[in-house]
């Protein structure tokens, strides 16, 4: 049993940070000899540096686990995590002189995890540290596969170019298989990524003893997109959120002028407006702390001029997940668009939930992008953007109270989304038959769904995780995965979509999603009715 004392840590003052300084080896046995480092405080503000240091890095990294290992500060221990101590192994080892110390800025270490206050007030000053930064330290493991490939994308493995100057597509295929290893690295699937590297000035990208800057796994990332049905869809996925990170990264630069010059690699993307979108955009990223689904975004999107909801969430580590989640919801009604919230439900939750069913539990991956974002503006059934409703007074806070119109009740369902269970057609768009629930076994040729109202090009995107449905007024459409028969579907003034409710006893009602009915069949369905409007409480 070890008799080192833990390390105290000396409480930080109002814009303090703190920096370690990694020690070199005192044996050549770099990676037996511990981890010995300094911890000192300096200062963060405006745009000027830390002061204790003209030069400090960042490292970005997946914590990998439970904090069983020992590193050591001023004769004291400091527990740390496996995949830390690799890191500060590799990086020590890579000092480019072992007689001098490196300044780093590393979470775990600079931020007391025991102290939940300090936890949260550093959050506010993540935007700082990355970006004052002389670069980022990514770092993606000591996993041999991953830095094999790494070697070899790093050491001239480029696409071939045709006599004309084109791209050779079957060349880049190989090269891309070159590179498809790297993206099985648990970094990134970690929500604090995307902002530890949005704000880097540079970013250096290390697995094992081989590394190569941000920008060559951009193009990378570029490569495995060019690949497209050569490679699995979850690498696929993931070599997008490079480029997707890329692009946010540079429009952030632009508009926070932290480098005027730099040219954007990857394609430009529409920018997330505010807190909400940044929320969604990542939510299958994940974190050790629920919490920071929210909380890890906090940065990024005060970096977008016109945010104004991060301002008002305060970063708590000693609320409850559920605390945070419902508070954040409570945040986006306040907005003057707050019927986009719904957008981001994540389906019938079990009674033992302690969510209401109008708050998103950001822990659950969407089973379907959201109607209104794949749905071609003409086809939504407000104006894009315009979510706006004037909410009536909420005397209960658990409980949504909004002004909705009756349209129609569920009376016929088909399994979820297989697509040979429905028999589709994908040349004439249309779905031919379904079988219902009831047994019946309907023709819909003729009154389905038109795929071109869409803007996806594979309708697998859309139905997997939905089912179809007919109402009772025959008219068919598309439903979440939970919906049951007699479920009515609802639509709120100002939102872009339909909604599916489902009554309870005491006649309130529970969100199950988001559900979609041709837009040309309302009017047929509603008549005079489609400006009488009652009060639905959502619980």
């Amino acid at each position: 049993m070890s008799t080192t004392k833990p390390y105290k840590y000396r409480p930080l003052a109002p814009g303090e940070i703190r920096l370690l300084q990694l020690l070199p080896a005192i044996t050549p046995d770099v990676h037996n000899d511990p981890i010995q480092l300094n911890i000192v405080h300096a200062t963060v503000s405006g745009s000027t540096a830390p002061a204790t240091f003209s030069e400090y890095e960042a490292l970005s990294y997946v914590w990998g686990g439970e904090r069983t290992e020992t590193v050591y500060c001023d004769g004291c221990e400091i527990k740390a995590t496996p995949n830390l101590v690799s890191a500060l192994w590799r990086l020590r080892h890579h000092a480019k002189n072992l007689s001098l110390q490196r300044a780093l800025w590393v979470d775990s270490i600079c931020v007391n995890q025991d102290d939940t206050a300090e936890r949260g007030h550093q959050v506010r000053l993540m935007r700082d540290i990355y970006s004052h930064a002389t670069r980022v330290l990514i770092w993606l493991g000591d996993h041999t596969s991953v830095t094999e490939k790494l070697r070899r994308f790093k050491y001239g493995y480029l696409p071939y170019y045709t006599s004309d100057g084109e791209t050779d597509n079957r060349s880049l295929r190989t090269r891309s298989k070159s590179v498809q290893e790297i993206w099985g690295a648990p970094w990134f699937e970690r929500v604090w990524v995307i902002q530890e590297v949005v704000f880097a000035p540079k970013g250096l990208v290390m697995s094992g003893e081989e590394y190569v800057d941000w920008e060559q796994l951009v193009t990378a990332a570029t490569w495995t997109r060019a690949a497209g049905d050569t490679v699995d869809d979850w690498r696929r996925s993931r070599s997008a959120a490079v480029l997707g990170i890329e692009s946010l990264r540079t429009y952030i630069m632009r508009t926070t002028k932290l480098q005027n010059n730099r040219r954007g690699m990857g394609p430009s993307v529409s920018s997330p407006k505010d807190l909400l979108q940044l929320a969604h955009l990542f939510r299958s990223y994940s974190s050790t702390d629920p919490r920071d689904k929210i909380y890890a975004f906090i940065g990024l999107a005060s970096a977008l001029s016109w945010d104004r909801l991060a301002s008002r969430i305060d970063p708590d580590y000693d609320r409850s997940v559920e605390d945070v989640f419902f508070n954040f919801a409570r945040h986006v009604l306040e907005t003057p668009y707050p019927l986009r919230l719904l957008q981001y439900l994540d389906g019938c939750r079990p009674q033992s939930s302690k969510l209401p069913s109008w708050v998103p539990d950001w822990r659950i991956p969407l089973k379907a992008p959201p109607l209104a974002h794949v749905l071609k503006p003409q086809f939504l059934l407000s104006d894009k953007g315009d979510f706006g409703q004037e909410l009536p007074e909420q005397p209960d806070p658990h409980i949504l109270t909004l002004q909705g119109v009756h349209v129609d009740h569920v009376d016929g369902l088909t399994d979820v989304g297989k697509a040979g269970v429905w028999n589709i057609s994908l040349n004439v768009g249309q779905i031919r038959k379904v079988s219902f629930d009831s047994g019946s076994d309907e023709d819909t040729s003729a009154n389905f769904i038109d795929w071109t109202m869409f803007t996806v090009k594979d309708p697998a995107e859309i139905y997997s995780g939905r089912r179809f449905m007919v109402t009772r007024k025959r008219v068919y459409g598309l439903c979440p995965a939970e919906a049951c028969i007699g479920d009515e579907i609802v639509w709120f003034p100002g939102a872009q979509t339909l909604f599916l409710l489902r009554r309870q006893d005491n006649g309130d009602a529970v969100i199950v999603g988001d559900c979609h009915l041709r837009k040309d069949m309302l009017g047929l369905i509603l008549g005079d009715d489609l400006n009488k409007s009652s009060y639905y409480r959502l619980r």
